[in-house]
């Protein structure tokens, strides 16, 4: 018990950020659109996207 009580005592302290769920994000593209990777937090990242 006493290690549960340090344990819970700096989680409580620290008060760390956790994700129990991320929602499913939708794209619509192209079919001219090559190098489109999706990202589970919805952010778009231009890196190595390309028109054909």
């Amino acid at each position: 018990m006493p290690h549960y009580i340090k344990v819970a005592e700096r989680v409580l302290a620290d008060r760390p950020l956790m994700y129990l769920w991320h929602n499913k994000y939708l794209f619509g593209m192209s079919a001219k659109l090559a190098g489109f990777t999706p990202y589970p937090d919805g952010l778009i990242r231009p890196q190595g996207i390309k028109m054909q």
